[in-house]
């Protein structure tokens, strides 16, 4: 098994910077969503169980459930282990936003549940290839969301809006390995869910949210940023002190000093980000046009076409022969 280290490291089993593994789940966990949508109009919430863990071979699953009911697209996983080799007990729960017109057709059109569930499918795959330690993405996460509720407490306090400084924070969620991974991931799900013309790929793409967040982070300017942060929040040493040290883990007494080079990495993993879903998408045609197969299909298939290519040598040596 490959230990995924960094987001720029992340090869096991990939084409164009999209996990096969992630694609191939995505498509069992949605076209099962797609079959039960009368079900779940009918009954507002669903559960699937053990779908993974009888139709998917590449990766053991035990014990997996998913959660699915009606609301605005949304998912999580709730709950997972990693035993034996297995990722077991895992509990993916998912909300899905149904239009007037899938109400009345009683199917799935275009539903960006899909990115959903891809995004889901990525930190499952990241959980399985690290044998069940959490990333460190992961850990980062939950110190940035402790973070961001002391400031907000405070902010509240003294009637301040915390809208500048939880924009900011949200930028290095965004450039987390897990978040990168996952947003180059859907782009290729999104291109393909909403059937975008070849011409017009790079043109969808480069208008997505998701790559203008990337590119606005990489052309941002640290030192704006600390200026419009000061003039914003007059207490914000203590803040920014909290950040660096207990959110970023980095006991640099310059605070200042430690921001900005912190910053500066997060403009260069947002250049490479943009970088990655255009080519994503310019590798698109190629990719939705080659059937993605099991390794042992393709083995099958390739033992075949050498037996037939054995018989039509013997069948021509034959002819030869006036046989």
């Amino acid at each position: 098994m490959t230990k995924l280290v960094r987001y720029d490291e992340f090869r096991i089993n990939e084409r164009y910077h999209v996990s096969q593994d992630v694609k191939h789940l995505t498509n069992l966990i949605y076209n099962k969503i797609y079959q039960l949508i009368p079900n779940l109009i009918l009954k507002k919430e669903i559960v699937i169980e053990n779908l993974l863990q009888d139709n998917y071979s590449r990766i053991k699953f035990k014990g997996d459930r998913i959660r699915i009911k009606l609301g605005k697209n949304h998912g999580a996983v709730s709950s997972i282990k990693f035993v034996n080799g297995e990722v077991s007990d895992i509990l993916l729960e998912l909300s899905v936003k149904l239009s007037d017109n899938e109400f009345r057709s009683k199917y799935l059109i275009n539903n960006k549940i899909k990115e959903t569930i891809n995004n889901e499918c990525q930190h499952i795959i990241e959980f399985y290839h690290t044998g069940g330690n959490v990333p460190k993405s992961w850990d980062f996460n939950k110190r940035l969301k402790k973070h961001e509720g002391l400031f907000i407490n405070y902010c509240n306090r003294y009637k301040i809006n915390p809208e500048y400084w939880l924009n900011i924070t949200h930028m290095f969620y965004l450039c987390e390995e897990n978040e990168i991974r996952s947003n180059i991931s859907s782009t290729f799900d999104y291109i393909k869910n909403q059937k975008v013309e070849e011409s017009n790929i790079e043109d969808v793409i480069v208008n997505r949210k998701e790559y203008k967040d990337y590119k606005l982070i990489s052309v941002e300017n640290e030192n704006t940023i600390i200026n419009n942060i000061y003039r914003t929040y007059s207490f914000f040493n203590s803040v920014l002190d909290d950040f660096i040290k207990s959110v970023i883990l980095n006991q640099n007494s310059n605070i200042r000093k430690a921001f900005k080079s912190e910053f500066n990495r997060l403009k260069k993993r947002s250049s490479d980000c943009c970088k990655r879903m255009l080519s994503v998408s310019s590798n698109f045609i190629e990719e939705s046009n080659r059937e993605l197969m099991d390794p042992r299909l393709i083995d099958r298939n390739l033992k075949i076409s050498s037996i037939l290519e054995e018989y039509a040598d013997i069948d021509e040596r034959n002819i030869d022969r006036g046989f």
